[in-house]
């Protein structure tokens, strides 16, 4: 006969922590009590909500204690190892000028931030993490605590607000304020902020119109470059032409499956859009099949002394030879349209040169990370020429073609 005399040596018994006897929980039950059991078990006291779980649940096992020859169970359940651990319940939204942060980077301690607090909640956190996806840069968070915080913008504010007003936190009455002048502009974006709207530009100032008639006076181009001239776009794509497509797609990554579009198609869709300069990127192992493809696609619209390849394979092969007589190993200068590289290496000369690309074209999906950060930061329009994404892209948010 063995003596229990606290539900915590109830609780480490029937999850098998103390004792041989192997108790058959129910699979509703197994997780949530190991969990606790594991936790008394290192000393940890059980919180007021444990405690009216635990002893719930424990009484319908009491005929199995029995059996295996424990005593002294109702007393048991009814005592306390450890006092109970008191939690601080409170959920707030805040500003505040300091966060409890080790490794935040000097340049941030001048930010304002919106300070988040809750005790754990997997529907809370899940919504935590929904914002925490928009804005990463913004967002800072010591591991082990229940404090969150975000940089304090408009943008910032408005999510936090929304996604937590209807969630019993309480928030800062700034920060409301915040929330609901943006939502009065999101409803009326038109009258607010510089967009397209029915093939209409709104709320552009004189600057930047003067930017973009130095650059075209096409809509479509317009539409194109939206993220560009720092504009919302609020026109559908009408149906068509891939052109079309790439100008009105939702994402600035798009994949062209070559079962679908020629190259011809694709470059002649690049060149309607004036996407240069243009950096093209090929597979080392492909990259004689590819260099000749596109080559021989764009020839006739784009001069030779306005290409530069940046990358040679070993030995004297056809490749090579292909770039010698075509005149492709040209100085990177801002009169270049073109640039070649390889999926596999950064050329650092596109660190130097007073070149850089606003569009890329890649034959594979799956590259070097230095240069896929360096095509991200300075691209908004990735093309992947590519039939199967590679799995690391396939995921990410595009819009295929």
């Amino acid at each position: 006969m063995s003596y229990v005399s606290t539900i915590e040596d109830c609780l480490e018994i029937l999850v098998g922590l103390k004792l041989d006897y192997k108790f058959d929980l129910n699979s509703n039950d197994r997780n949530i009590l190991s969990s606790i059991g594991r936790q008394v078990f290192r000393k940890i006291p059980l919180t007021d909500r444990q405690f009216k779980l635990v002893s719930t649940k424990i009484l319908s096992y009491k005929d199995n204690f029995s059996k295996a020859g424990i005593a002294n169970f109702d007393e048991a359940v009814n005592n306390l190892r450890m006092p109970l651990r008191e939690i601080d319940r409170s959920k707030y939204i805040t500003i505040v000028d300091t966060i409890d942060v080790d490794d935040v980077k000097d340049h941030k301690l001048d930010w304002q931030w919106i300070k988040i607090r809750f005790p754990f909640s997997k529907k809370d956190i899940i919504k935590l993490e929904e914002i925490s996806n928009d804005y990463r840069k913004e967002y800072q968070h010591k591991r082990g605590s229940h404090e969150h915080y975000f940089r304090l913008t408009e943008n910032t504010a408005f999510s936090i607000v929304q996604k937590f007003k209807d969630k019993t936190f309480v928030i800062d009455e700034k920060l409301i304020e915040i929330h609901d002048e943006v939502y009065i502009i999101k409803q009326n974006v038109q009258e607010h902020i510089p967009c397209v709207k029915d093939g209409v530009l709104y709320n552009i100032n004189e600057n930047l119109i003067k930017i973009i008639n130095e650059q075209t006076d096409n809509l479509t181009q317009v539409i194109d470059r939206h993220r560009r001239f720092g504009i919302e776009n609020f026109n559908q794509s009408p149906s068509g032409s891939l052109k079309n497509s790439i100008a009105y797609r939702t994402d600035m990554s798009v994949q062209v499956r070559p079962s679908s579009n020629t190259i011809d198609e694709l470059i002649l869709s690049m060149y309607e859009l004036n996407r240069f300069p243009l950096i093209v990127l090929l597979e080392e192992t492909n990259a004689e099949d590819q260099l000749h493809q596109f080559y021989n696609s764009i020839k006739n619209l784009i001069s030779n002394d306005e290409q530069s390849i940046l990358f040679r394979q070993e030995g004297q092969t056809e490749f090579n030879k292909f770039i010698k007589d075509k005149k492709l190993n040209n100085w990177v200068d801002k009169n270049t349209k073109i640039v070649y590289a390889s999926t596999n290496k950064l050329p650092k000369v596109l660190l130097t040169a007073d070149w850089s690309p606003i569009a890329s074209i890649s034959y594979n999906s799956g590259m070097n990370r230095q240069l896929s950060t360096f095509i991200s930061d300075r691209c908004d329009l990735v093309i992947y020429y590519d039939e199967h994404m590679s799995p690391f892209r396939r995921f990410s948010n595009l819009y295929e073609m």
